[in-house]
């Protein structure tokens, strides 16, 4: 390998929704496939099944390795609309909104996921959930308390 080549690395791209993988890494994760990285995308509310078969179309054309989702269901995008969201959609009462679960359950959840694919570089959403959105802000929440668990025991 020269001093050019960049050394191949497992990377996880977590987001909340299908479409976050696209509109806020798409350029991203082509250019780290393009580098012979392996990437794998977590999406932890990625919709209804169109919207899930458009996800995994997206990541196919952005060179994506795999796959995988979790079973939440996107939430409101501002506090004052949670009432109001989680009274209009019947979804909510079947699968937990992302921004409500407890932290603790989505550590778990996201902490499998880790620990079974092992990647070398974590990828997700900003502290302030990029624009405010507050499933964002919850997948960032779990992501980092994950990581800290996991460098404090290395």
């Amino acid at each position: 390998m020269t001093d050019s080549e960049s050394q191949t690395s497992k990377i996880l791209v977590v987001f909340a929704h299908a479409y976050d993988e696209t509109l806020l890494a798409g350029a991203l994760i082509v250019k780290l496939v393009s580098d012979g990285n392996n990437v794998t995308v977590l999406c932890l509310a990625p919709g209804d099944d169109d919207r899930t078969s458009r996800l995994h179309k997206a990541c196919e054309v952005l060179g994506v390795a795999a796959v995988e989702t979790l079973r939440c269901v996107e939430g409101a995008m501002w506090r004052d609309e949670l009432d109001e969201v989680s009274n209009a959609r019947e979804d909510f009462k079947l699968l937990p909104a992302l921004s409500v679960v407890p932290v603790d359950d989505l550590v778990s959840r996201v902490s499998g996921r880790i620990s079974e694919i092992n990647p070398d570089v974590v990828i997700t959403h900003s502290v302030h959930g990029d624009y405010g959105h507050l499933d964002h802000a919850a997948v960032y929440e779990a992501r980092s308390v994950r990581l800290r668990g996991r460098l404090a025991t290395r």
